[in-house]
């Protein structure tokens, strides 16, 4: 798993815009690449599924523009929870 520090600093911005703070982006490999945004809520309550799908919308839009990995990958936001990196 490959971590993007680089890109964490991109999409920052647009997630505490949005209340969200980056917890982790990292690209996985296999026989589809994964990009895999995780982001916990800035005040710490739970981050609901709708919310998820918000910042997949947001976060779309700049990698439609940007794109940060090259060909096909799939896109998977995700609440730190219990796995929140230390």
């Amino acid at each position: 798993m490959e971590r993007l520090s680089w890109l964490e600093d991109r999409i920052a911005p647009t997630l505490e815009a949005m209340g969200f703070e980056v917890v982790r982006v990292a690209l996985t490999s296999g026989p589809r690449k994964t990009l895999q945004v995780m982001a916990d809520r800035q005040d710490g309550s739970l981050i609901s599924v709708d919310e998820c799908g918000e910042i997949s919308q947001a976060l779309s839009a700049i990698f439609d523009v940007e794109e940060p990995v090259k060909g096909a990958y799939d896109l998977e936001i995700s609440s730190a929870g219990i796995d929140r990196p230390l």
